[in-house]
C-alpha cells in the first residue's frame, strides 16, 4: 500500500469520472495538500482493513476528508466495549462451516456480521464535522441513485428500507453505523447488506446461550431485523464514491491496495497483530458476572446447570476474579482465562475442585455450551483475495 519508492500517474475512469490514479510513497496521504482521498481494499481480512483505516485515521492531515470501502471474509465484529460471551455464540463460530472470524474493532457501537456480499465503508474527517447522519445519508443517495428509493436513515442512524416482498411488509434494516471520535479526527463506518448469502446464519452467530446468566457492564447491541438491499456490489461501490466525490470533490489519492504492500507498513502489522490477539479480542471484555440463579443485583429468573448446582463468577478482562459454586475449592478458577479452557479443561478443574468425575463432566459440558472453550485459531497474514 505505502511501499512504493516511486511516483507515478495514470488516467482512468472512476464512477463516471475521468480522474488521475496516484501511486505514492509513504509521506503521500499525509501530505497536506492531499484533502480529499479514496482508498479501495481488496484484502477480504476484517483485521488488516481495520488496521488500514486506523493507520489513515492517525497519518492524514487533520483537515483532509477519507472514504475507505472494503469487503470482508465472514466475520463477527463487535464494538470496543462489547462482551463478545453476551453479544455472539462462541460455539457457532467455532464450528461454522465457512469459518466465521470473531474481531473486535476500535469504535463503539453493536456487534454486526460481515461477509463477501456485505460491503463496509468509512468516512474520516475533521471532528468539528462530525454528524451522525451526515455520511449515513451519503450512502442512502447513492442506494437511490441505483433505484431502491425507500431506502432512508431512522431515528437511531441506520439506514432501513421498506421491503415488500415479505410478508408484513416490514421495514427492515440495511446498514448499521459505529463511531469514534478523537481530538484531531472522526471516523463513521457502516456496513450495507447488498446481496449476502448468509442472512439466515446472522441471528444464530448472534445469540448468545449464556445471555440470560450474564450482568455486564459493556455496551448491549439493539437487535433488528435485517434484509438485502439487492443491488449488485460493483454499482453500489460506484455510486458511494459519487455521491462522496460530489460532497467533497475529486480525490488527490485515490488507491486500490494489496494487502501484501500495506503489510509492510509497520504501524499496520502492528496493530493487525493486536487485533488477531486474543488478549485484544477477549481480554478487552469490561467487568461483569456470570449467575446460573437470582442474585439482588440480577433477579432475573433462570435455569440452572444440570443437577441444580449453583455457579456465579465475577470476570474482568475475560479473566475470572471471583468464582463461586457449592461444593468445590474456589481458589482453583481464579485467574482462569475464559477464552482458554475446552470442556476438558473445564471438567477437569471441576473434579480436581472436588466434584465427582461424571458431575464434572456433565457441569463442563454445559459451561463450554454457555461460554464456548479454545482460542480462536489465528488466520494467516492477509492477501488480496477479491477485488471490489
Amino acid at each position: 500500500m505505502f511501499a512504493f519508492s516511486t511516483r507515478a500517474s495514470r488516467t482512468l475512469r472512476y464512477a463516471g469520472l475521468s480522474i488521475k490514479r496516484t501511486i505514492f510513497t509513504s509521506a503521500t496521504p499525509s501530505s497536506p495538500s492531499s484533502k480529499v482521498q479514496i482508498y479501495t481494499l481488496l484484502s477480504p481480512s476484517a483485521t488488516y482493513n481495520l488496521s488500514v483505516e486506523n493507520h489513515l485515521m492517525k497519518t492524514t492531515p487533520p483537515d483532509s476528508t477519507i472514504l475507505i470501502l472494503f469487503i470482508n471474509r465472514p466475520s463477527i465484529v463487535i464494538g470496543r466495549n462489547q462482551n463478545p460471551w453476551l453479544e455472539t455464540n462462541l460455539n457457532e463460530l467455532h464450528h461454522a462451516p465457512s469459518n466465521v472470524q470473531l474481531v473486535r474493532r476500535r469504535s463503539g457501537g453493536g456487534a454486526v456480521f460481515h461477509d463477501l456480499g456485505n460491503v463496509n465503508w468509512s468516512v474520516i474527517h475533521p471532528p468539528k464535522h462530525f454528524d451522525r447522519n451526515k455520511h449515513a445519508e451519503m450512502v442512502v443517495r447513492a442506494l437511490h441513485a441505483l433505484g431502491k428509493t425507500s431506502a432512508r436513515v431512522n431515528e437511531r442512524h441506520d439506514i432501513v428500507i421498506d421491503a415488500p416482498h415479505h410478508s408484513q411488509n416490514k421495514t427492515f434494516k440495511i446498514s448499521g453505523s459505529a463511531y469514534k471520535l478523537t481530538r484531531l479526527r472522526a471516523i463513521h463506518h457502516g456496513t450495507c447488506l447488498v446481496n449476502s448469502p448468509h442472512l439466515a446464519r446472522i441471528g444464530p452467530f448472534l445469540r448468545s446461550p449464556a445471555e440470560k446468566y450474564i450482568q455486564a457492564l459493556g455496551s448491549a447491541s439493539v437487535r433488528s431485523p435485517i434484509t438485502n438491499v439487492d443491488v449488485s456490489i460493483e454499482p453500489f461501490l460506484a455510486a458511494v464514491k459519487d455521491e462522496f466525490t460530489k460532497m467533497y470533490g475529486l480525490p488527490d489519492v485515490a488507491f486500490t491496495d494489496r494487502a501484501e504492500e500495506g503489510m509492510a507498513v509497520a504501524e499496520v502489522q502492528k496493530s493487525w497483530e493486536e487485533l488477531e490477539s486474543p488478549e485484544w479480542t477477549f481480554g478487552q471484555t469490561p467487568k461483569f458476572t456470570f449467575s446460573t440463579h437470582p442474585t439482588e443485583n440480577d433477579p432475573r429468573p433462570r435455569d440452572g446447570v444440570p443437577g441444580n448446582t449453583k455457579i456465579w463468577f465475577m470476570a474482568n478482562k475475560g479473566v475470572i476474579e471471583q468464582f463461586e459454586m457449592d461444593d468445590v475449592e474456589q481458589a482453583a478458577f481464579k485467574g482462569i482465562r475464559l477464552y482458554e479452557p475446552s470442556r476438558s479443561s473445564w471438567a477437569e478443574r471441576l473434579h480436581q475442585a472436588g466434584l465427582d468425575a461424571l458431575e464434572a463432566h456433565v457441569t463442563g459440558d454445559w459451561l463450554k455450551s454457555m461460554l464456548g472453550g479454545g482460542v480462536f485459531e489465528r488466520l494467516s497474514p492477509p492477501k488480496s483475495e477479491h477485488s471490489p
